[in-house]
Parts: structure tokens; C-alpha cells; sequence
């Protein structure tokens, strides 16, 4: 089901382009996310969703880019997009979201679910950092760095790099009012 969304997202952005679906598809991580029954179309297909929303229909686009919460570190890029972008009602949207998927948590399953999530994230680091997980399915800078070898210390550091230098490409992209296919 959230392989059609993101075919179906994927068409609105990219359909133009003879064989669009052929490329989409032959992607290997598409194979992988199946493979795992990963959230990754679910994600994406919200990130392309709320893209495609943001001109239109901003304050719908701000309530598909505020689903994607269950995601956290989403959390640190798309308030940056949205405010550099002067989406004001994109963010109202997304803040609704948050709220409203928030609290139906607590209403669904307790405040206690939220205790527990912090206390597991406070341990999430070790978990990451002992190799329980495996480390070629971490398709990150930090899951490249642990795979060849480097020092945790220095594999956050990598991924801080990162993250800092893609803060700085999206902030320059938005800041400069590129199109929203950019």
C-alpha cells in the first residue's frame, strides 16, 4: 500500500520523464524497504506529498509534512525548509499535526508511552554504537563510518558533518526561493 502512495506521489513529481516508474523501481533500496517492511515510502511519499501541496494547498501540505513526526530527525530539516521558505501556513499545518498525532497518543496509550520513548532514546546510542545492529542497513554517514572501522567518537563526528552540510545546501536552496521541484 505505501509502495502505490509513493509510486503515486512519485508520478506527480517526476511523470513527465519517460520511464519514470522503470527508474523508480529498478532503485535498490526500494527492493530493501520491501525486504524490511520499512516505513520508507510512507516516508517519502508524505515528504513528495506535502512538496507537491506546498503551492496549492499549503495548510494540507503542512498537516502530510507534520505526519511525518514519527520520524524525529525530519524534525530538524523541515522547520528549516518551512521557515526559510516563508510557509507560514505549511507550518501551522504541520504544528496542528504534531499536536494532534501527539496527543492522540497519550489518549490512545498513556502519557507513559511518551516516558518510555525518551528513556529508550536515551539509550539508543549504545545500541547503535555496539553493533547489535547491523551496520550495512544503517544507511547513513554514521552506518558508513561504524562499517569501515572508524571510532564511534569519530563516526558521530562524520555524522555531524553531515548533517550540518545538508542543513546548509537546503537552507541555501530555500533562502534563495528556488523552485519548489528543487
Amino acid at each position: 500500500v505505501t509502495l502505490g502512495f509513493f509510486l503515486w506521489v512519485l508520478r506527480r513529481l517526476i511523470g513527465q520523464y519517460p520511464g519514470w516508474w522503470m527508474a523508480a523501481l529498478a532503485f535498490p533500496p526500494v527492493y530493501w524497504a520491501v525486504g524490511l517492511g520499512q516505513n520508507s515510502f510512507l516516508t517519502a511519499g508524505l515528504l513528495g506529498w506535502g512538496m507537491l501541496l506546498l503551492a496549492p494547498r499549503p495548510f494540507l501540505a503542512g498537516l502530510a509534512l507534520g505526519a511525518l513526526c514519527y520520524k524525529p530527525h525530519f524534525g530538524l530539516l523541515l522547520p528549516l525548509v518551512l521557515l526559510l521558505g516563508r510557509q507560514w501556513t505549511a507550518i501551522a499545518g504541520a504544528v496542528l499535526m504534531v499536536l494532534g498525532l501527539c496527543g492522540l497518543t497519550v489518549l490512545l496509550f498513556g502519557a507513559e508511552t511518551w516516558w518510555a520513548y525518551v528513556l529508550a532514546m536515551q539509550s539508543s546510542r549504545d545500541v547503535y554504537e555496539s553493533g547489535t545492529i547491523d551496520f550495512i542497513g544503517m544507511a547513513t554517514p554514521f552506518g558508513g563510518a561504524l562499517l569501515a572501522g572508524l571510532a564511534p567518537a569519530t563516526t558521530h563526528a562524520v555524522q555531524i558533518v553531515a548533517m550540518l552540510l545538508t542543513a546548509a545546501l537546503v537552507g541555501w536552496i530555500w533562502a534563495r526561493g528556488a523552485a519548489l521541484e528543487v
